[in-house]
């Protein structure tokens, strides 16, 4: 498995997230509560999410050591490695505090980190036979 694939779904995800409920916006209705959009406090979102995010990076990078060493089918190694993400952005979220944002907070980050762990191959390439 690539490792590359744990930073891209990680910056990825830090990345879209805050544009979630702006992209929910458009095309639904406006999110109740919402003061100030995410989108307009972008580098705070960003940067917040970098720290406040690293705990579950670390559990994260562990797992995919596990999951690699134990040669886990890829999609399985997905699946559980996306899961396991979603369970830090609820966890962390749920430690900060009950705000007014924070379920919205949640989805954002979680559909933002299924969006970004779907898209990226976890497949390393196959070795050439014979090299």
């Amino acid at each position: 498995m690539k490792q590359g694939y744990l930073f891209k779904h990680w910056l990825t995800t830090l990345l879209l997230a805050p544009l979630m409920p702006s992209v929910y916006e458009f095309i639904f209705v406006p999110i109740s509560g919402e003061i100030i959009e995410l989108v307009d406090l972008y580098p705070v979102v960003f940067f917040y999410s970098l720290f406040f995010s690293l705990p579950t990076l670390i559990v994260y990078y562990i797992v995919f050591r596990l999951l690699n060493k134990g040669h886990v089918h890829p999609l399985l190694a997905k699946a559980i490695l996306i899961g396991m993400s979603i369970a830090g952005i609820c966890t962390t979220l749920l430690i900060l505090g009950r705000g007014r944002l924070t379920e919205t907070l949640i989805l954002s980050f979680s559909v933002a980190s299924i969006v970004a762990g779907c898209i990226f191959s976890i497949k390393s390439a196959p070795e050439a036979v014979g090299t």
